[in-house]
């Protein structure tokens, strides 16, 4: 009973752990964006509704690989996601990997999306675009 307790503790911890490993910082998403990647909020379509980062787009992670199919997203063009904890986005790369796509990262949270957004808009204002 103690090595199952072991063991499942240390799968639940790889599992909340891992993806996070993956994951790129706000600047490099930021930087990603303004040379145009596409930004990707993986939440529900309701989630999106009630707050939405700006300059994002809502493709929920239970239609990303239909969207995909149907060539709504392409396997060749940059892509940055994320969601509210960094779950939905991990799987949602996971998914676009397996189908091919080769320019996509995850960025994790919807607060390093927001701290993305304001790093772009900052760049905006300082460079006067």
């Amino acid at each position: 009973m103690e090595w199952f307790t072991i063991i499942l503790a240390v799968v639940i911890v790889l599992y909340f752990v891992l993806p996070r490993i993956r994951q790129i910082s706000a600047e490099k998403a930021a930087a990603l964006i303004k040379e145009g990647a596409r930004f990707i909020d993986v939440r529900s379509a309701g989630e999106f509704a009630t707050e939405a980062v700006p300059g994002s787009e809502n493709v929920p992670v239970h239609t990303i690989i239909s969207a995909a199919k149907a060539g709504n997203l392409k396997p060749d063009e940059s892509v940055v996601l994320f969601c509210q904890s960094g779950m939905r986005s991990s799987r949602a790369h996971r998914q676009l990997k397996s189908l091919g796509f080769t320019d996509v990262e995850d960025l994790g949270t919807f607060s390093k999306a927001w701290q993305a957004h304001t790093l772009i808009k900052a760049n905006k204002t300082k460079s006067g675009d």
